[in-house]
């Protein structure tokens, strides 16, 4: 299983993670819908320190004080965020968390920026067939989108048979060439 979020780095050798982006104001106390990128905000433990912008340059430092899930979906209150206007203004911002503060994975679960620049070999022979490149993250599965050796791209679903092992350490992904193959 992936983590799916989207590792940014920052000016300063700060790295930041976007766990959310600020979609609409809910109600009149500085509430706001949120899509989330995987299951981090979920996880976190309020009050934590995090930035917001429309990009990693002009990200602030703000303080999350409220997650909450309801049946539409998450919101989010920031404690600079007093009212509904308030809330309004964030509209389209990214949440950012510093990496360091990332919550620890379960064995087998990795974030997407992990994935993201792994060698991708076949278990067959062990040749190197490309670069994860992406991570998207689709409503009934993730998948890699892998920039081949040979030349174009192949989007490699993570469920079901094609992966075979993703190693952290080495940098590498496990694939059945086979059936990579009948992807392209």
């Amino acid at each position: 299983m992936t983590e799916g979020n989207r590792k940014v780095e920052q000016p300063g050798d700060q790295d930041l993670t976007a766990i959310a982006l600020i979609r609409k104001p809910i109600g009149l106390k500085g509430w706001f819908a949120v899509a989330v990128f995987g299951q981090t905000l979920e996880r976190l433990e309020c009050p934590v320190p995090v930035m917001v912008g429309v990009s990693r340059k002009t990200a602030k430092s703000r303080v999350l004080v409220g997650v909450h899930r309801d049946p539409k979906g998450y919101r989010c209150r920031l404690a600079e965020c007093p009212d509904r206007n308030a809330a309004e203004a964030l509209r389209e911002r990214t949440i950012f968390l510093h990496t360091d503060r990332l919550p620890s994975l379960d064995k087998g679960e990795f974030y997407h920026f992990e994935l993201e620049g792994m060698e991708v070999v076949g278990v067959e022979g062990g040749r190197a067939l490309g670069t994860v490149i992406a991570v998207h993250n689709y409503p009934t599965t993730d998948a890699l989108e892998v920039e081949l050796r040979d030349g174009g791209t192949v989007l490699v679903p993570m469920a079901g048979d094609i992966i075979v092992e993703i190693m952290r350490e080495e940098r590498r992904v496990m694939v059945r060439a086979v059936m990579l193959e009948e992807l392209l």
